[in-house]
């Protein structure tokens, strides 16, 4: 079922986008083209990841309510989003910018402010993929009965996504995005509402049997290192850098109006409740199954699904756990690609022409890909603990882009440089030096020890920007910000 499905799928993204892609614009942010249904489809289709049906049941299984933060800051994000990013749309429309990083090019007058982003973008987009392919492996090894090696799936499923991408761009993976979430919708509410209410008569019946036998799951604790300064600061991290993924850009750039984007907006948060069903999953699957052992917590959804369900039933999750990693890794693929035809090999050919850059992209994203595989081969962690990296990386975009669309930017492009070069090396270096702080619990107090590394890289990321644009501002007079660059970018009403 797993080969047929991706026969179609790449038969679908194939018929939905063929003749279109012949410029950047097109094959990387649909021409600006898609209505709210499409806004909303594609955006649910960057969320309805292998994170939706493995990470969070992973999580729940191994840390409990900790699992939780994953719902809160959703909301959180649309609420700030809300404000801005229609501003950022309409500048984006005018000067046809066609990702984050041509975005702040653009907004900074920086061409080298827009290197900085796309390479950024790239940190921490190339982890979030890494996710994707790991998760689909994941997903092939287990519903074939492990007859499909880890390897062998994540090499498959680079070479998948690949020509997806190529193929369809972002056009094709929104059309596609449809049928994926209704069988996401169909998976989540059939193993996460029926198998709990049968095996111990509903959701109450699971919290009760995990009180009995796991209490430990149903609290915060600080010693475990995920208390209530590392939730409420992961909470915040997230929600901050929720909608600062370059895809993310991307999905919303292609908005035909900003009317569109606010209703995805305003209504994205309900997304939430799959996540919720997921966990009561990973809760079931604690308290049905033997032990996983350590470092197998992502198996949680899909040894609970293989145990309870006939073969045909497994089959259909495991389809739907491809399309879960197929359509968001080729978004993320896309959006890589995009940035570095636009700001990497559009400075070395200058007079590349649209097509050229499209053809560039395309060319590119295989090589991407292959990083990406590499990378989740590679790495030990499991799938939130490598979207958790990701995160630390991307949000130190936002004091940029917040910046640009207040009436007086606080913050020169020497500054934003300064800052997101500071927060961006504290991030990544971060899991390499053991960045959890937990090695340093004897020497800080608890609380500091707790707060997400994350979020420390952030804050020194705005104090270096402010003081170097004090500086910097002292020396020449401020430029004006995104707001007053533009008459589109003046508020309108919804």
């Amino acid at each position: 079922m797993l080969a047929a499905t991706a026969a179609a799928a790449l038969g679908a993204v194939w018929l939905a986008a063929r003749r279109r892609a012949k410029d950047l614009s097109e094959w990387a942010v649909g021409g600006r083209s898609f209505g709210a249904v499409m806004v909303f489809v594609l955006f649910a289709g960057e969320n309805f990841t292998t994170f939706t049906l493995l990470g969070a049941a992973g999580w729940a299984y191994d840390k409990g309510v900790a699992a939780v933060y994953s719902s809160c800051y959703a909301p959180l994000a649309c609420v700030l989003s809300y404000w801005y990013l229609p501003k950022i749309w309409r500048y984006a429309k005018e000067h046809r910018s066609v990702s984050q990083s041509d975005y702040l090019r653009s907004a900074y007058r920086s061409k080298a402010l827009g290197v900085i982003v796309t390479l950024v973008g790239v940190v921490a987009m190339v982890p979030y993929l890494a996710l994707q392919l790991k998760g689909l492996a994941i997903i092939a090894h287990e519903t074939s009965h492990q007859r499909i090696s880890i390897e062998a799936g994540t090499i498959a499923g680079a070479a998948l996504i690949a020509a997806y991408a190529v193929l369809g761009g972002l056009r094709g993976a929104a059309l596609t995005s449809i049928v994926k979430d209704f069988v996401v919708i169909v998976v989540v509410l059939g193993v996460g509402v029926w198998l709990p209410y049968r095996l111990y008569g509903g959701w109450g019946g699971v919290t009760r049997a995990v009180a009995s036998t796991h209490p430990e799951h149903l609290a915060l604790w600080p010693d475990r290192g995920y208390g209530p300064v590392w939730f409420s600061t992961t909470v915040l991290l997230c929600a901050l850098g929720a909608h600062m993924w370059p895809h993310l850009f991307a999905s919303f750039f292609s908005a035909k109006d900003e009317r569109n984007l606010r209703r995805t907006l305003a209504t994205a948060p309900f997304y939430g409740i799959a996540l919720v069903t997921t966990m009561v999953i990973g809760f079931t699957a604690l308290v049905s199954l033997p032990p996983l052992g350590k470092g197998n917590e992502d198996l949680a959804f899909l040894r609970l699904a293989a145990a309870e369900l006939p073969d045909p039933a497994l089959g259909f999750v495991g389809a739907t756990g491809l399309l879960t990693a197929l359509i968001p890794g080729s978004v993320l693929a896309t959006a890589i690609a995009a940035s570095l035809a636009r700001d990497g090999y559009a400075n070395l050919r200058p007079d590349a022409s649209e097509a050229g850059l499209a053809r560039a992209a395309k060319w590119l994203l295989p090589v991407a890909v292959a990083f990406a595989a590499v990378f989740a081969l590679a790495g030990g962690k499991t799938i939130v603990g490598l979207l958790l990296a990701g995160y630390a990386i991307v949000v130190q975009v936002f004091p940029a882009v917040l910046s640009s669309v207040l009436p007086r930017s606080p913050l020169t492009r020497e500054g934003v440089v300064a800052g997101l070069l500071l927060g961006s090396a504290l991030a990544t270096a971060a899991p390499f030096v053991g960045g959890d702080w937990q090695h340093l619990r004897a020497f800080l107090p608890e609380q500091l020890a707790e707060v997400n590394v994350g979020v420390l890289a952030l804050a020194a990321n705005v104090l270096v920007a402010v003081a170097v644009s004090a500086w910097t501002r002292a020396r020449r007079p401020p430029e004006p910000a995104v707001a007053e660059q533009t008459e589109a970018i003046r508020p309108t009403t919804v």
